[in-house]
């Protein structure tokens, strides 16, 4: 997505909430055949709407807005200082308020005077 180029890609698991409505998205079905056939057909349209980018301005002004405003949400959602703020509020609230002390026994002797009795 950052890379500006049209996504298309199956609406498996989280990829929809992924690609925020930027990709150009089929479903997904287990039987091989059928996927391809899905991909195949979701593909070829990529290719028509770069095409008709090429011979029209028009087309070619609203595909390159939208690979920009692709691109602007991509970089915008997933680069790594946001993910470094999400991940770090993420393990505060996991944290405990105040330090737990654990209490660390040696139980290599009792196991050693196990052994021996």
């Amino acid at each position: 997505m950052s890379a500006g180029n049209l996504i298309v890609t199956p609406n498996l698991a989280a990829l929809p909430e992924t690609t925020a409505g930027y990709a150009m998205m089929y479903q997904y079905d287990e039987d091989l055949n059928v996927h391809a056939n899905r991909f195949f057909q979701v593909l070829n349209n990529a290719i028509m709407v770069w095409k008709n980018a090429q011979k029209s301005p028009e087309e070619a002004a609203g595909l390159q807005n939208h690979l920009n405003m692709q691109k602007s949400h991509a970089d915008y959602m997933y680069c790594w200082e946001r993910r470094a703020q999400e991940w770090t509020a993420l393990l505060s609230e996991m944290a405990p308020a105040e330090p737990v002390m654990l209490e660390i026994t040696d139980t290599s002797k009792k196991d050693a005077e196990d052994e021996h009795s």
